[in-house]
């Protein structure tokens, strides 16, 4: 947490926590957009420590969503992002259920996940930063849209899709995996690779570029039960 006291509230959200620091929890933090979101960091924080206690082996799948040219953000809440969310967890469980049916001792996994929505300079347009941290035993990496096998990028973009009421056709492009999208953590690691993932992740937490209106977050995560 911050050490000056009393903390800086964010001006537009005051249940919101700055942080200017270039740790967190002794962990390093990007710092080269400006302050970032205590609160936010404090969450990613949580949700990879609750995927590394479900999982020995984890894997953390980086990528960033945005909306069809000439599509407005539909509705003034969070109903997109809980939509998206629903489809790919269900996408996930099917292919699992289908696993198993090929294999008895296929793994399963948890879904974990964080996202932030953010706006471009203009302030108009929302995208989303989001990462998905699943089982490694089942999922090792992201893919590639033009593969001709499934992959958890096609899961992806067609839970995307399904969010936004469109065509897998109308949608190529719109999810899209970001350099060195995949980290691989380890329950019984020295840190470095939870350090690494969480040093990245940082990112979504920063004040720059988020807005705060009507009942639309800024930033999600998946439950810590």
């Amino acid at each position: 947490m911050n050490n000056a006291w009393p903390p800086r509230r964010h001006p537009e959200n005051r249940n919101l926590v700055l942080h200017e620091g270039p740790e967190f929890h002794g962990m390093p933090v990007q710092q080269q957009k400006g302050p970032l979101i205590e609160n936010y960091l404090d969450r990613i924080e949580k949700v990879i420590e609750t995927s590394l206690l479900c999982h020995p082996r984890v894997a953390a799948m980086r990528f960033d969503l945005r909306l069809p040219q000439g599509m407005q953000a539909p509705g003034d809440d969070n109903r997109l992002m809980t939509a998206f969310w629903e489809r790919l967890k269900d996408r996930i469980e099917h292919d699992r259920a289908r696993a198993r049916k090929q294999l008895d001792m296929a793994h399963d996994t948890t879904v974990g996940y964080v996202w932030a929505r953010e706006y471009d300079e203009a302030g108009n347009r929302p995208h989303w930063h989001c990462a998905l941290l699943v089982n490694k035993d089942a999922y090792y990496g992201i893919g590639r849209l033009w593969s001709d096998q499934q992959n958890m990028h096609k899961r992806i973009t067609a839970a995307w899709c399904s969010a936004l009421g469109i065509t897998l056709e109308q949608g190529q492009g719109l999810a899209e995996a970001t350099d060195n999208p995949v980290y691989h953590l380890h329950r019984h690691s020295d840190g470095w690779d939870f350090n690494n993932l969480f040093y990245r992740l940082s990112y979504f937490t920063k004040v720059k570029t988020k807005r705060y209106h009507g009942n639309v977050n800024a930033f999600g995560s998946s439950s810590l039960r």
